[in-house]
């Protein structure tokens, strides 16, 4: 029979059920080598790449055999292979003890198929028939593109197995091995999505099931701190008591000397993973004490630590976008513009009025509202509050 053919066309899949159809018919029979990869993809009319990619899947269902190198690629048919079987029986059997004897235990992620394929002397074709073994047994999970995870007993299984679960179980094992020690930041759920090849809401489900368990900070924000054994986790902070804290811990440092005028506070990172706070928060913070006039934030320099009475000097950044408008709009509220009891306008009035997105209007509003400048329920429009009742406000 000819060798399988296609035009230019051909899809992966494709390829993939022509070989696999040429394996089953021996056009390519048991224990020969297939043709190069660069062959195949000028016999198919594809690219390498294309071809590649067609090869590895026959790999993963165990059909054939990449030997390391460059000595081409074994057709094992394992169904046909008493050997292939033998061998990953034997090489199941190895990784079945390693679980037992808690080499591997329950809730964690095998090493990678190449290193584990090399420990146990067999090639990733055959560590990959030995580990769907064990899957059949329940003993582990395999999850393409994110490795093979060892599963709790069928006793202690509450349900089948979930991407939250995989991503819980990657964060535990990271945290035990000390690539995020304790009192250290995680990955942001975004970072960690791309990470794990998985969407954010399953990374934020499974940081919040680690919360639970004590290993981390129960935060709803973006920082989550790992927290030592026995650790008790510390409130949830808003945004605003957040920027609060760190512009009340800058002052202090400020006036007793730990920054003394001239000198550079840390950058924001730096900040956020001592105060255990958002980095946004950082940079809120320092706005408050740029208007304020206790420090000044320069350009490719950094935010510099101003004496009592000293004027920023002329390359200093100006305020951002949002701490302008809230400035005018302070201004224009004590100026009486907009006098006590008279309605304010809303974030879309205000994003028009300035040129402004609404994201920066809103933040200006909020500015206004924690002043206790303007108050009202969420929803509807603001009022302005007299000076007598700022306060209450």
């Amino acid at each position: 029979m000819a060798a399988p053919t296609a035009g230019p066309a051909l899809a992966k899949a494709e390829i993939v059920t022509k070989l696999r159809q040429g394996i089953a018919d021996g056009t390519y029979p048991a224990s020969t080598r297939l043709p190069s990869i660069k062959s195949l993809a000028a016999e198919f009319g594809v690219s390498y790449h294309t071809t590649h990619a067609a090869v590895h899947d026959l790999a993963e269902e165990g059909l054939v055999d990449p030997l390391r190198g460059s000595q081409g690629t074994i057709v094992v048919a394992p169904d046909e292979s008493p050997a292939f079987q033998r061998r990953a029986a034997t090489a199941a059997a190895q990784l079945r003890q390693d679980i037992a004897d808690g080499t591997y235990p329950a809730g964690t992620w095998l090493p990678s198929r190449a290193e584990l394929a090399a420990k146990l002397g067999v090639g990733v074709t055959v560590y990959g028939a030995a580990t769907r073994i064990l899957a059949k047994e329940g003993l582990v999970h395999s999850r393409h593109g994110q490795g093979t995870f060892v599963l709790p007993p069928d006793e202690t299984r509450s349900g089948p197995v979930t991407q939250r679960d995989l991503v819980a179980a990657r964060l535990r094992q990271d945290i035990a091995d000390g690539t995020y020690p304790a009192g250290s930041l995680l990955p942001s759920r975004l970072d960690l999505a791309a990470k794990c090849n998985t969407s954010y809401q399953t990374c934020r489900q499974a940081v919040r099931a680690l919360a639970e368990e004590g290993l981390v900070s129960p935060h709803s924000g973006p920082a989550v701190v790992v927290l030592a054994p026995g650790e008790t986790p510390r409130p949830v902070l808003s945004a605003s008591q957040q920027r609060e804290l760190v512009a009340a811990r800058l002052r202090q440092d400020i006036a007793d000397g730990t920054y003394p005028a001239g000198s550079l506070l840390p950058s924001r990172l730096d900040l956020a993973a001592k105060l255990k706070v958002t980095p946004l928060a950082c940079r809120e913070a320092v706005h408050v004490l740029t208007a304020e006039g206790s420090v000044a934030v320069y350009n490719g320099r950094g935010t510099v630590v101003l004496a009592p009475g000293e004027a920023p000097g002329p390359t200093a950044m100006p305020p951002n976008l949002q701490e302008r408008i809230f400035r005018k709009l302070r201004d224009a509220i004590q100026s009486g513009t907009y006098p006590p009891g008279s309605v304010f306008p809303t974030i879309m009035q205000l994003a028009q009025q300035f040129g402004v997105s609404s994201r920066i209007a809103h933040g200006a509003q909020r500015r206004l509202r924690e002043a206790g400048l303007i108050a009202g329920p969420k929803g509807h429009q603001a009022l302005v509050c007299s000076p007598k009742d700022a306060a209450q406000c």
